[in-house]
């Protein structure tokens, strides 16, 4: 597996590197929101999935890796374990980037609040948010390829965005928040049951949602024709 995250690695590292160039500009004109700067980490995490994607898409190498002697089982693996090192560079990036500017160039990025990033709630949110966008998305991937797969989460997206929206409508005489998937609503969770058992719950989650995604994306891999 990691011999095939390699590949992945060295067929796309300079679209990789053309995407953090423009992350860090835009951390030098943040827009203000500590959220919003997270918000464009996980953006920038679901964009190098993708291009990962789209490259093995557009040069058809999906095709010769399948017809090679190596299990579909171990081509998906491998791509959530590369999505995993993703994730965790990315977390680094975004609750790193503050400082990292502030120690090497002697300048405050402009209107980051790198403390709110730099919470457990800050870290799990970014960690969950990041693997329930990949582990939605590779299903789609693997059972329909990667412009329908693409449309379907789009599609799926929007509806679980519109429903959001009209919960936190419907709610917002009960919970003062500004909104139900917030810093500070997640503050308010970790509070209630503790640290210990907030990171417990947060690595369950996560462990949960990866291995259905994992055994969902294998079966239809398995299953579909070329």
């Amino acid at each position: 597996m990691l011999r095939l995250c390699r590949k992945d690695f060295i067929a796309c590292r300079w679209f990789w590197l053309l995407a953090l160039v423009v992350y860090f500009l835009y951390g030098v004109i943040s827009i203000k929101q500590d959220v919003a700067f997270m918000a464009v980490g996980v953006a920038l995490i679901l964009g190098l999935v993708t291009l990962i994607l789209v490259v093995e898409d557009r040069y058809r190498t999906e095709i010769f890796f399948c017809s090679l002697p190596l299990r579909r089982s171990t081509i998906v693996r491998s791509r959530y374990l590369l999505s995993g090192f993703l994730v965790l560079f990315g977390g680094l990036l975004v609750f790193g980037y503050n400082h990292l500017l502030n120690s090497l160039f002697r300048i405050n990025a402009p209107g980051i609040n790198a403390h709110p990033l730099s919470t457990l709630e800050g870290l799990s949110g970014f960690v969950t948010l990041d693997a329930f966008l990949i582990c939605l998305f590779y299903p789609l991937y693997f059972r329909y390829g990667l412009a329908k797969g693409a449309f379907l989460l789009t599609v799926i997206l929007l509806g679980i965005l519109i429903t959001t929206i009209g919960i936190t409508a419907l709610l917002s005489s009960w919970i003062h928040t500004g909104g139900l998937l917030t810093l500070r609503s997640l503050a308010q969770v970790k509070d209630l049951l503790g640290p210990p058992l907030f990171l417990l719950g947060a690595v369950a989650l996560n462990l949960a949602i990866v291995f259905l995604s994992i055994r969902l994306s294998i079966r239809f891999y398995d299953q579909r024709d070329f």
